[in-house]
């Protein structure tokens, strides 16, 4: 029975159909583990000198994308190697293959562009995961850089799903220090050189404290406005990216404890409420 069964495959090509679709789809896996070990270590190295995550990315996602792309170039080469020891005419497939891509490029233009947009918004290295952006508006951090759209998440949770090709203006934050301006008021009968000393030495004390997370030591500017009740005393500081709003925080309240300290306050609005003698001499009847 056995010899009749192996007799008939051999007649009809099956084993010698299934060898070569054995060996052609091992030879697939081995290449495409060989060439993506291959991408992998030479992304890595590329990308290892960069310390932050989110320019690592880059060099994480081109390496996916190159990976895919032999992935889909290998299936495509086995199917054809076993259609064609099937006896299908693979020249015709292919052709029709070239077809149909030409069509549905022509029809998925829009895919086409964001798929372009974010290979080069990777390449070119605009923004990375983890940074915070402004694209299109939509300020957040960045959750995902992806070849056909970008996710930015927003600070009070809100997801944006941004079509790469839609991206007109990308401002990042996070590739250089970032400033801090602050306004201290004080009022019009403060003695305001000594007031500036005191915003100085709370800022210069604040630093000696966080130097980890600051550009350098803040600077006092003087007078910036004459408000209607009050004298602004402009400070400026830089700090690492990210860090601004703790930084803002902390120079605000180490600057009004020592003002507190020297007595000088902020300056509040008052009003004066002149009336008139008739009236007045009208209301103290009205008491009695």
């Amino acid at each position: 029975m056995w010899e009749t069964l192996r007799a008939w495959l051999a007649e009809n090509g099956v084993i010698s159909f299934l060898v070569t679709a054995v060996i052609t789809i091992f030879g697939a896996l081995v290449v495409y583990k060989i060439a993506t070990s291959l991408v992998n270590r030479t992304f890595n190295r590329k990308f290892s000198w960069q310390s932050q995550d989110s320019l690592n990315h880059r060099g994480v996602t081109l390496g996916r994308l190159i990976n895919s792309m032999i992935k889909y170039v290998l299936i495509f080469i086995v199917i054809v190697v076993i259609l064609s020891k099937l006896g299908v005419n693979v020249a015709s497939i292919i052709a029709t293959a070239g077809v149909l891509g030409l069509a549905v490029s022509f029809g998925a233009q829009t895919l086409v562009k964001d798929v372009i947009s974010g290979f080069f918004i990777i390449m070119e290295n605009q923004y990375g995961v983890g940074e915070y952006v402004s694209i299109n508006q939509n300020q957040g951090i960045v959750e995902a850089v992806e070849m056909r759209i970008t996710k930015v998440k927003g600070f009070d949770g809100e997801l944006y799903i941004i079509p790469n090709g839609s991206i007109t203006d990308v401002v990042n934050y996070c590739r250089d220090h970032m400033r801090v301006k602050l306004d201290f008021s004080i009022s019009y009968d403060s003695d305001i050189d000594k007031a500036e000393n005191i915003i100085r030495e709370a800022a210069a004390r604040y630093y000696e404290n966080h130097k980890e997370i600051m550009a350098g030591e803040p600077l006092v500017l003087g007078v910036e406005a004459l408000m209607d009740f009050s004298i602004n005393i402009r400070l400026i500081a830089y700090t690492e990216p990210m860090m601004q709003w703790d930084v803002s925080r902390g120079l605000r309240k180490a600057v009004k404890q020592a003002l507190d300290a020297e007595g000088i306050k902020i300056p509040f609005p008052v009003q004066e409420i002149i009336q008139d003698e008739p009236h007045k001499a009208e209301q103290e009847g009205r008491d009695a």
